[in-house]
Formats: structure tokens, sequence, C-alpha cells
């Protein structure tokens, strides 16, 4: 089969722009101005499975575009960070006619702020930009569900009790409040305090003498910036009075 000049460019136009991140978009019926983008979608939602939807419109004499999702803020290292998943599209955009852009959110996703930028370009210069910020927060059920607490050490008058607890890193300055509900009491009383570092770690010790019988405890842990606060679950202790 020939394959004259013009195919011959596209085909070479296709393979660039794939190579390069750059995705096609089907041209306009008639004549276009210069290029313009828009883009909607959610502004927040709670971390779990699921998928955010966004429209974007491309307009103009753009014959290209491309997406991306990077992060505007969150409390965790980028080493540790769960971001959303990639972007994507189920069908090719037509210039003038609004597309779905697909973002997946899962449970493990760090809570945070990120930005979704579509890019407009014209024979591989980009023409136009539109961002669209989201917040992802923490649900605290699966916070709840990933944190852990121990006690450890001597009890009695003299002696000053261990507890810690491990919490999601995105927890990180979070305070933490033992709470503990002695053996024949109603009420639950605090008996230590602590602050939870980079990795979601807090050990707290409590004053001498302070915890003498057996009894029950939990962790409350505060809340921060796209993470509320929550109770770990109750533990009952299992400790000789002195």
């Amino acid at each position: 089969m020939r394959i004259n000049r013009w195919s011959r460019l596209v085909a070479v136009g296709a393979a660039t722009a794939l190579s390069a991140g750059v995705a096609l978009l089907a041209p306009a019926s008639l004549a276009q101005a210069a290029s313009t983008v828009s883009l909607t979608g959610p502004t927040s939602t709670v971390a779990a499975s699921k998928t955010l939807e966004f429209v974007f419109t491309i307009n103009g004499d753009a014959d290209q575009w491309t997406k991306a999702l990077t992060t505007v803020s969150s409390r965790v290292s980028s080493t540790y960070r769960s971001t959303p998943g990639s972007p994507y599209t189920t069908a090719t955009p037509s210039v003038g006619t609004p597309a779905a852009l697909y973002v997946p959110v899962y449970s493990f996703t760090t809570p945070g702020r990120y930005r979704l930028t579509v890019q407009a370009m014209e024979s591989g210069v980009a023409t136009a930009t539109a961002t669209k910020d989201f917040t992802v927060v923490a649900s605290t059920s699966y916070s709840r569900s990933m944190s852990s607490t121990s006690i450890s050490g001597k009890v009695g008058a003299r002696y000053r009790t261990t507890f810690k607890v491990n919490a999601p890193r995105y927890q990180v300055g979070a305070k933490a409040t033992v709470y503990y509900k002695f053996k024949g009491k109603k009420k639950y009383v605090k008996v230590a305090t602590g602050k939870l570092n980079s990795s979601g770690y807090a050990k707290m010790l409590t004053k001498k003498g302070k915890i003498r019988k057996a009894g029950r405890y939990y962790v409350k842990v505060g809340a921060v910036t796209y993470a509320g606060g929550y109770n770990t679950k109750t533990v009952k202790t299992y400790i000789h009075s002195y």
C-alpha cells in the first residue's frame, strides 16, 4: 500500500507524541481560534476504593494534550506517600467536546492535597493549561484499623508503666493520650500523653505508681490536617495488684 507524504507526517507525529507522553486530539470539524482548556470535578473525597470523575474541554487549534497528577501538600514524605492512581480516559478526546478524565483513589491513598493538570498543545508547544485541586482526607475507620498499641514494663508504687502506639504516618504530630479504666471503676482516666513522630509512633510513660491494677485502656489519637482524630481499640490488661 502506498503511503503519501501527509500520511507519513501523521504517523511520525503520532509516534513522537506517544513517546513524549503526549496524546493526540481528534480534530474539530470547523476552524478554531486560540486554544483554551476548562477542567471541572470534585474538590474533596474520603480515602476509599473509588474512581473520581473530572470533565475537561479543549477548544481552539490544539492537536495534542497532556495530563498529570502532582502532590500539592502532604504530611508524609514522598518515600512513604501513596498518591492517587494515574489519570486516564476511556476514549480519544475531541476538540470542542467535553471528555471524562478519571483518577483512582484507594483506601491506602495518603491524605493530602493533589492537583490534576490538563494541557493543550499545538505542534508540540503548550498553549493552554487548566488545573483542578482536590483534597483526600483519611477515613477514621481505616486509620483505626491500621493502629496498634501495647503496654509493658513493671507496675507498682516504684515503677513507671510504658504504653506505645503505632498509627499511620499521616497522623504525624498528633497528640496521643492513654486512658485507663482500673478494674472495679466505671470511668477511664488519663494516665500518659505523648506525640506521634514522623513514623506515626509514640512512647508514653506514666508517673511512678500510676498503674497498680489490671483494667482496660485505649489511646486517643488527635486530629491533624487531612486526618481526623480517633480512639484505638480497647485493650484488656492482666496485671497483678501490688
